[in-house]
């Protein structure tokens, strides 16, 4: 998973970027619209928008790329139908 990762990234950012704003619009609770996703990894994935970063965690840990991916789809998937809780706003260094 480790080498997949900037390509998940790079591609999370250049073909869904509005994705990446609905996750933190709706698991963080941020009206900001500029956010990018600058890591991933087995338990999830960090949001960065200037300054701010949020850690958004899977359901389940992930174990390869197309499974990261599908996971990330599905997780767009149920925050597009309000099927996920809507999170707190979180400070630095805090995860969803």
């Amino acid at each position: 998973m480790a080498g997949a990762e900037s390509s998940l990234c790079a591609r999370m950012n250049a073909e869904q970027p509005e994705t990446c704003a609905l996750y933190a619009r709706i698991l963080a609770r941020s009206e900001e619209a500029e956010w990018h996703m600058t890591a991933l990894d087995v338990d999830g994935f960090d949001l960065t928008c200037g300054e701010r970063v949020v850690r958004i965690a899977f359901e389940t840990p992930v174990s390869g790329t197309e499974d990261a991916w599908s996971a990330l789809m599905a997780l767009a998937e149920k925050a597009r139908h309000g099927s996920l809780p809507v999170g707190e706003a979180l400070e630095e260094g805090e995860s969803i």
